[in-house]
């Protein structure tokens, strides 16, 4: 297991795409900057595929993430509670009524708590302060739960619907 230093060091998805251009150029060989970063997290794509990071960027993360690959941090089974963990933490601080619109969702209740709602391949789900799920019931996988957290916290300039 990790330490928890480590922990609150690591890289994740949201932190290495907010360092892309985010224009989804697909000159790393895949169509979203978000997908890139989440490759690169775990361990899937090498950080040197986008050629318009910053090479000074990229030798200042190579060795934070080469040290959390080695420790099977974002990569085991393992490592999703503890990623969901901090991506929870981040979508706790947010104020659902001012994303909304920017990512085709609605707000409602649940447990008398604010929640999201919006499509997911035709299937909506909720987003609450501490967990994602699907509306109808019908579990996500751990995969799902980060990609739709890192969706809610990077924002969308314009659903596309699909």
């Amino acid at each position: 297991m990790a330490e928890p230093n480590r922990l609150k060091n690591r890289l994740v998805p949201l932190e290495l795409y907010n360092l892309t251009r985010r224009n989804n150029c697909g000159e790393w060989g895949r169509q979203t900057c978000l997908a890139f970063a989440a490759q690169v997290i775990v361990g899937k794509a090498d950080i040197d595929a986008c050629p318009l990071l910053d090479t000074a960027q990229i030798h200042e993360l190579r060795e934070r993430l080469d040290e959390q690959i080695r420790s099977g941090i974002g990569v085991s089974r393992e490592s999703f509670e503890k990623t969901m963990e901090f991506l929870r933490e981040e979508i706790r601080k947010l104020n659902f009524s001012m994303i909304a619109e920017s990512l085709g969702a609605q707000i409602t209740e649940l447990g008398g708590q604010p929640a999201l709602i919006f499509p997911y391949f035709g299937d909506p789900v909720l987003v609450t302060r501490s967990d994602i799920e699907k509306e109808k019931g019908g579990g996500l996988s751990p995969w799902e739960k980060i990609w739709i957290s890192n969706y809610v916290l990077g924002g969308a300039a314009q659903p596309s619907g699909s």
